[in-house]
């Protein structure tokens, strides 16, 4: 602060006094020796600025003309040094900074690092000097981060940020960095510094304050009970999804909000509550009740109390509550419950027991000794009161089974034993009971009840009975009761299927129907078991089917079935089988037979009238041939009379078999004997070409039977032999004995116990096509050509086998031949009617009075012409009535009855004989017809050529008959 003017000339002492002589005179005086010089001169402050000044003095020694001078050229470095200063600070303070410091190039090579930095990664400056920051890369940062972090500084920018780095020993932390650009003089972007500050305790510490606070926020939301914390304005910090659901509201629209605001209707007396807990006390209800706006009363348990900051103020409230209305429903359901069981418990009679196991007592409740007919002071609570009163048999097993339920310890213990009542009596109880463990799991209690079930055990019983006894009628029953599945296997066969079919049931199970039931039945069974399966418990509509038999042949099956649908995903088919077979063949014979009653109806009314006929023929040839003094020429034409009568009324014989009216002529004969005599004229029939061959029995074969219908069996049957052999063949009749008992054999339709005898014819022919099969038997049915065949050969053999009690089978496969077999009853000894046949009298006649009743004009005369030419009174009557009238003028010189079995108007012969009789018990009486003697009915007993004469018949036969009886002692007829 010198002046600028007027300073040459002075002295610098006195210019510079303050310091001449400290700083200047001394330095003065050794440049003046030659001491070139330089130092830094300070002076104190000036009033001016206040301030020290710093200057830079150089002494020069300098030699002139003058003599020897000093230049002193002074500088005023006063900024400089306080720029010095400064930085002298700056660095300091960087050497002191807590932060962490680091100084790049532009290329970001470290160029400096203060100790803070230093410490935080543990590397020293020798290692970071010419080192890149990416050597504390931790990995956790993308290179677009980085990118983005370059870019914005290298644009001149500021950078700050998070990043988590790697120190030396590996370890990360997180920091905070600012990175800052430094321009040069040019304003270029020379240099960056990185402030580094290590935030990874304050992270830490925010991580775990957030946990906490998760922690508090799940820990109040997902709190089973009603939660809400509130502040001191009663505004929601924190609220449980329970408190949210109970009071239906949203989480999303009640924190920050006003209690009082969401819940306008509040009662005053909670806004007191609460605030009295806003001023610290705490406040509870265990059973508090309010009523809703819709009028609904709800039960809450609450409790309201301050919550603290950490200053120790209160904060808000916290508010718990629990809706307990379900739980006061349910206390007062198990209130009503508990009445409720109380009540059952009585009115159901169920006996409760507690048995304390340390002390070996037993509570019994008052149902329970009832149970047994005691009251309470008569059972007392020991052991021994059930011990003593269980049945002898039963207590072993009880104790048994209790000690070792006792000894595991699992499920429950259930018996049934029987118990000794009051009266005497043993009534059954099923007892169920559980253990009860004490905390060491030591049994402490067995806690139980007991049910009487006497009437069950008694109703089981009947239902064994009942079972046994339907399982006896399915054992033993004729029916066949089978179950099937969806698929139709068996699944069971009653062991009646051995009987009827032949099978082991156990053999089927398993196996599936239609390997059994026959292919042309095997849809309408499909039916049947799908409407069975789509209609349970239903029976189906019954169908009948063929099933194969054990030993190959097929019997008929009627079958009604229901679906039983819980048994098996497709259900079960329970179905009752009947063998339906000989019912259906008996059908058949007798559609058969009406079939050939209708026939005979019309070939019997024609047969009738043609005997009638062929009786006066054969009675007028007989009056003739009575008569004296014939030529022999006469007498011949007499007997030819009769062979012609004779050969039509074998004719009509044929004819009467078809209505069963023929009058048999039986007889006993041995059929070996009538194979024989026919087989002499059967080879003329068949023909040369064919061959017979025979096969006997080798013991007689005796019948009672019509010789001529055998002969025409056999007849009629080989010539269909031989017309199914045109080219030849080969015809075996055979004979042999067949009996058969309560069992007989399945594979013999219609058969029936007893002997029989069986005839045999088997050809070599053509056989019999299975559709014609059923009608061979069927009266003019044929398959020869026109004129070859009457229809009437199988059929007359079917009505000749039906009138003697037989049966007739066939068995004929196409190319393979037939195989007639029938079977005849068989005599084991001669019947009564042969071994005492009529006597033969001679013909002769007698005086007595014959009472002839016969409708038809022309046979009553002959009949009473061949009477009066030998000798007898005969008084004539058309019908029955007139024989009545007859009857009533000549009752006691009547001797003998010959009467027709039928008559027109209304009282048949028998009727007529059983009125005389009943008059005149001696009455001899003869009946006479064109039909069977079966007419007459069952109370006739009617003998051929006893009581009975068929018509037509000769004049001889008549007289023979006539004088028999006329003859004979009395018999009752």
């Amino acid at each position: 602060n010198l002046p600028t003017e007027n300073l040459v000339g002075l002295k610098v002492a006195d210019v510079l006094a303050p310091i001449y002589e400290g700083q200047i005179r001394p330095r003065l005086e050794r440049a003046f020796n030659g001491e070139r010089q330089e130092y830094e001169l300070q002076i104190p402050a000036a009033a001016r600025d206040g301030e020290k000044r710093h200057y830079a003095v150089s002494y020069e020694p300098q030699t002139t003309p003058g003599g020897n001078v000093v230049v002193v050229v002074i500088m005023d470095i006063t900024e400089s040094r306080r720029a010095e200063a400064r930085l002298r600070m700056q660095a300091a303070a960087l050497e002191a900074a807590a932060n962490g410091i680091v100084l790049t190039d532009r290329q970001g090579v470290i160029l400096w690092a203060n100790p803070a930095l230093l410490k935080l990664l543990g590397y020293s400056l020798e290692e970071l000097v010419g080192a890149k920051p990416s050597l504390f890369k931790s990995g956790r940062h993308d290179d677009a981060f980085y990118r983005e972090m370059w870019t914005t500084v290298l644009r001149g920018e500021v950078w700050r940020g998070e990043i988590v780095n790697r120190r030396k020993d590996g370890s990360l932390y997180t920091e905070e960095m600012t990175i800052t650009p430094v321009r040069d003089e040019q304003g270029e972007i020379g240099h960056f510094i990185a402030i580094k500050q290590d935030i990874t305790a304050r992270k830490q510490a925010e991580a775990a304050l957030a946990q906490r606070k998760e922690h508090l926020r799940l820990f109040i939301q997902h709190s089973p009970a009603a939660l809400a914390m509130f502040d001191r304005d009663m505004r929601y910090l924190a609220v449980s999804r329970r408190w949210l659901t109970d009071y239906g509201i949203a989480e999303e629209s009640v924190i920050g909000r006003s209690h009082y605001e969401i819940f306008r209707e509040i009662p005053e007396r909670w806004k007191e509550i609460h605030r009295r807990c806003l001023g610290g006390a705490v406040e509870r209800s265990e059973e508090d009740s309010f009523v809703r706006a819709d009028g609904r009363t709800e039960w809450l348990r609450w409790e309201v109390r301050p919550w603290h900051t950490l200053q120790g103020g209160i904060g808000g409230i916290l508010i718990f509550s629990e809706d307990i209305t379900e739980r006061k429903a349910a206390e007062l359901a198990l209130r009503e419950a508990t009445a409720r069981l109380q009540l059952a418990v009585q009115a159901s009679n169920i006996g409760l027991w507690d048995w304390d196991l340390r002390d070996n007592t037993v509570f019994y409740s008052r149902e329970y000794k009832r149970q047994l007919g005691y009251e309470d002071p008569e059972f007392s609570n020991r052991l021994d009161e059930w011990q003593k009163r269980v049945h002898p048999d039963d207590l072993e097993t009880v104790l048994r089974e209790e000690n070792k339920y006792l000894a595991e310890g699992r499920g429950f213990l259930e018996a049934e034993f029987r118990m000794r009542h009051k009266d005497g009596t043993y009534r059954w109880l099923y007892s169920r009971a559980e253990l009860l463990r004490g905390a060491e799991g030591k049994p402490q209690r067995l806690l139980g009840c007991h049910i009487d079930i006497t009437r069950r055990k008694q109703f089981e019983q009947e239902l064994h009975r009942r079972e046994e006894h339907f399982r006896m009628l399915i054992e033993n029953g004729s029916d066949i009761i089978t179950i099937i599945n969806g698929k139709a296997e068996f699944k069971f066969q009653s062991p009646s299927i051995k009987r009827l079919l032949g099978y082991e049931p156990a053999e089927l199970i398993g196996r599936n129907a239609f390997e059994f039931i026959h292919a042309d039945d095997a849809a309408k069974v499909t039916a049947a078991i799908e409407q069975a399966l789509t209609h349970p418990r239903t029976a189906t509509q019954p169908v009948e089917f063929r099933f194969r038999h054990q030993n190959g042949s097929w019997r008929v099956l009627q079958s009604i079935g229901t679906c039983i649908p819980d048994e098996a995903p497709d259900g079960f088919i329970v179905a009752n089988s009947r063998d339906v077979t000989e019912q259906r063949q008996m059908e058949e014979q007798f559609r058969q037979s009406q079939k050939m009653e209708a026939v005979g109806l019309l070939a019997g009314g024609v047969a009738h009238d043609f005997n009638n006929m062929l009786l006066v023929m054969q009675g007028h040839a007989g009056l003739l041939a009575m008569g004296e003094n014939l030529t022999p020429e006469q007498l011949e034409s007499t007997q030819e009379i009769n062979k012609a009568a004779e050969r039509a009324a074998n004719l009509t014989r044929q004819l009467l078999l078809f209505s069963r009216r023929q009058a048999l002529q039986l007889r006993d004969l041995d059929l070996n004997e009538t194979v024989t005599n026919m087989t002499k004229m059967l080879r003329r029939i068949v023909g040369e070409d064919i061959a017979i061959q025979c096969r006997y029995s080798p013991q007689p074969l005796l019948l009672h039977a019509d010789a001529g219908m055998m002969d025409q069996i056999l007849l009629n049957l080989s010539v269909n032999a031989r017309d199914a052999m045109p080219k030849g063949g080969s015809l075996v009749i055979e004979t042999a004995v067949a009996n058969f008992t309560e069992t007989a054999d399945a594979t013999v339709p219609h058969a029936r116990p007893g002997s029989f005898a069986c005839l045999t014819l088997s050809d070599t022919g053509s056989g019999i096509a299975p559709e014609v099969l059923p009608r061979i038997f069927e009266p003019f049915f044929t398959t020869k050509g026109v004129g070859k065949g009457t229809g009437l050969g199988l059929a007359t053999v079917f009505g000749i086998v039906q009138q003697h009690q037989g049966w007739i089978t066939v068995e004929s496969k196409p190319d393979e031949g037939t195989k007639f077999r029938i079977y005849l009853p068989r005599l084991t000894a001669p019947s009564q009617a042969d071994a005492s046949p009529a006597s033969i009298a001679s013909l002769r006649g007698g005086s007595e009075t014959i009472l002839l009743v016969e409708d038809d004009l022309a046979l009553r005369r002959v009949v009473r012409n061949i009477l009066v030419r030998l000798g007898y009174r005969v008084l004539e009557a058309t019908t029955g009535l007139e024989a009545l009238e007859l009857w009533t003028e000549h009752q006691s010189s009547v001797a003998l009855l010959f009467t027709d079995l039928v008559m027109p108007d209304g009282m048949s012969g028998a009727e007529l004989a059983q009125v005389l009789l009943k008059h005149n018990p001696q009455l001899e009486v003869i009946y006479t017809s064109g039909y069977s003697p079966d007419i007459a009915g069952k109370d006739v007993n009617l003998r051929e050529g006893v009581n009975f004469v068929a018509k037509p018949f000769e004049a001889q036969k008549l007289a023979q008959i006539v004088r028999a009886r006329l003859d004979r002692s009395r018999e009752p007829v």
